[in-house]
């Protein structure tokens, strides 16, 4: 019944309004949603492996969390000095 009540609420709210800001973002000649949705190849998906524990990918999806963080050697010094200090 869940499943059922998460694919109408998809398919009479959320398409709509996805196909709404599509539209919106890229004027030009746009495939509909559902199109998409069977049309995928690629997919790239805020998640790493430290959070959620490694696990075996198929090659059509790429976890790119963490991509957005600079490691400087300062920034690693601080960890370390913070788990020294730590009453852990």
């Amino acid at each position: 019944m869940v499943i059922f009540y998460f694919r109408l609420l998809g398919d009479f709210v959320f398409k709509p309004q996805m196909e709404d800001a599509a539209r919106e973002f890229f004027p030009s000649k746009f495939p509909c949603i559902e199109e998409l949705e069977r049309n995928i190849s690629l997919v790239i998906y805020n998640n790493h492996f430290s959070l959620n524990g490694a696990r075996p990918l198929v090659p059509g999806l790429i976890e790119a969390g963490g991509m957005h963080i600079k490691q400087t050697s300062e920034s690693l010094s601080k960890v370390f000095f913070y788990m020294y200090v730590s009453s852990y």
